[in-house]
């Protein structure tokens, strides 16, 4: 017996509608574990200060747990109110009595941008929510050490009150209670200024009661133009000394940032009594000479050489003008390329300049060398004064075989034919047989010697050994093992001891081995220092390649060899 089977209708739209409901289910359930992953998730921010001066940094801590950790926080409108001067990233995770807490922690250094009360605002990520902090940032008190400033840097003018283009010394000073082992001082450039960095120094020093370990770098500035000079605030950085310092590493301290106050000068322009001669205010000037030979015993048609050296203090070498004595007839006066030094020491610049000239008297006699006078500006006193050189007296012979000076009327000669025809026979063209025998001769001899001279003078170039300039090999060879081995500290310090021996000098920022470049590299070398330095103190700071910068500090390595084989001993050296 054959039994139909027959299914209901009502079978199928029960299945039709537990399946339904279970794909809502499912979809709820997944909804609420992210969700609930969201709501597990928490970011948080805190500041270590709420009150600051406007030169202070500003920490900012913001901690992330749970939720997606791939995220990174848009910290771009902390911008608003805040400078970023560093920020990083780390992963820290913790094990307490078998509690496990991991987290991230993005750690901002801010610089406030104006003073008021100003805000952090809330961040995002993650689909968690941070809280806005608020901070009140003002003045910076007069003495930071009063005020209980851990860390602050100061820049004093030596005088609030100049004249165009005198001397002012500036002493930066960074102040920390905590010893550091580095630091570093943004460009310090002035559009009406020049500014030229002299010395500095390292000690530890007592500030109302508190011992303070001091980092002192003095700047000699020119001011160029009258009116109000404004010196804007200074950033710095130093890298606090570890407990526990790795012989593997730099320091290893943590990094800390701070702002100078802002500085103003006096500008007052040139006196009118100055008149229409060079205006050189300095807080002293020297005049001083040299002879080669003694001016009393001079021979017509032999050169002596004459030095004029002037020596100011206060006064950078370009702004020594020459000092060229008047001309004085019976002499005839050639003159050398003058040569500059300096000094730098804590009181300042002092500067020479030396003149050489070439005397050659052609008639014999007596004749007087006028006084050297040079108008100057006591900076201390706030009164012109001026330097001087005494009168000198000179007496000239003529070469021992030679004619004498032709005497103011010459007696008339003979008529008579006999003597007449007598002197035809012993003169020639006015002048007595033997001298111009004589003085042929003697022009034979010169043109010999002349060609010996250079004949010689040539082999002697051709023989002798392109120079090696061996002076910085060794420093050099310390420059590439640093660069090789990427250790970007130990290759700052290489750099400057490198550069202080090429140049002869003392380095105390990698700037100035941009501004004694040549002017077709001088910016992309400074480019190339400045991205070391940023390298080393910003941790979020570029990637850095030494072997960008050591082709170009190697051209100039090349330039100086070459010109040491160039130089020229001056014509008549005293």
């Amino acid at each position: 017996m054959i039994r139909s089977t027959h299914t209901h209708p009502l079978v199928f739209i029960s299945s039709a509608r537990i399946w339904r409901w279970l794909a809502v289910l499912a979809v709820s359930l997944s909804c609420l574990g992210v969700s609930s992953q969201a709501l597990s998730a928490t970011f948080s921010a805190q500041s270590n200060r709420t009150e600051i001066s406007i030169n202070d940094q500003l920490s900012v801590t913001f901690r992330l747990r749970g939720g997606n950790h791939n995220s990174e926080p848009d910290f771009s409108p902390v911008q608003n109110d805040f400078e970023i001067l560093s920020s990083y990233r780390t992963q820290k995770s913790t094990n307490i009595n078998g509690k496990h807490d991991a987290f991230y922690e993005w750690t901002l250094t801010l610089a406030p941008k104006r003073l008021g009360q100003l805000v952090v605002p809330s961040i995002r990520v993650a689909g968690a929510q941070s809280e806005s902090i608020s901070i009140s940032v003002n003045e910076a008190p007069d003495n930071p050490a009063a005020a209980g400033s851990e860390l602050f840097m100061t820049i004093e003018p030596d005088k609030s009150s100049v004249y165009v283009q005198e001397q002012v010394l500036l002493k930066a000073r960074i102040y920390s209670r905590n010893n550091f082992d580095a630091q570093e001082i943004s460009d310090f450039t002035l559009d009406d200024a020049l500014v030229e960095a002299i010395t500095e120094d390292k000690y530890v020093t007592e500030v109302s009661g508190t011992p303070y370990a001091v980092y002192e770098l003095t700047f000699a500035l020119y001011p160029q133009k009258s009116g109000t000079l404004s010196i804007p605030a200074v950033d710095y950085a130093v890298r606090l000394r570890a407990n526990r310092r790795s012989m593997l590493s730099f320091g290893g301290g943590d990094v800390r940032r701070g702002r100078s106050s802002p500085v103003t000068l006096e500008v007052k322009p040139i006196p009118a009594a100055n008149g229409s001669g060079p205006w050189l205010p300095a807080s002293d000037i020297k005049l001083a000479q040299h002879f080669s030979h003694d001016s009393e015993s001079l021979t017509a048609g032999e050169p002596i050489t004459r030095s004029i050296t002037l020596t100011a203090e206060g006064l950078h070498p370009s702004q020594l003008p020459p000092v060229t004595p008047a001309d004085v007839e019976g002499f005839s006066t050639y003159a050398d390329k003058p040569q500059t030094q300096e000094r730098r020491t804590n009181s300042g610049i002092t500067s020479e300049r030396t003149d050489t000239i070439a005397m050659v008297p052609s008639t014999a006699g007596r004749k007087t060398l006028p006084p050297v006078e040079l108008k100057w500006f006591n900076t201390t006193t706030g009164e012109f004064e001026t330097a001087r050189l005494p009168a000198v007296q000179t007496n000239t012979t003529m070469p021992v075989g030679g004619s004498s000076p032709a005497p103011a009327t010459a007696p008339e000669l003979p008529t008579t034919n006999g003597l007449a025809a007598s002197s035809s026979g012993n003169t020639l063209g006015g002048a007595p047989r033997w001298l111009l025998v004589t003085q042929g001769i003697t022009l034979v001899l010169l043109i010999l010697m002349t060609a010996l001279y250079l004949g010689a003078r040539k082999r002697r170039h051709t023989a002798q050994p392109k120079p090696t300039n061996k002076a910085d090999h060794g420093d050099w060879r310390s420059v590439k093992k640093e660069a090789a081995k990427h250790n970007l500290p130990a290759l700052r310090l290489a750099l400057l001891h490198w550069a202080e021996h090429h140049y002869q000098r003392p380095i105390a920022r990698l700037e100035q081995i941009a501004q004694l470049a040549n002017n077709e590299e001088r910016a992309e070398l400074l480019q190339q220092l400045r991205q070391l330095d940023q390298a080393i103190y910003r941790p979020d700071g570029p990637e850095f390649d030494p072997g960008k910068l050591l082709p170009l500090i190697q051209k100039q390595r090349v330039r100086k060899r070459d010109a040491q084989g160039t130089n020229l001993a001056p014509l008549y050296p005293s």
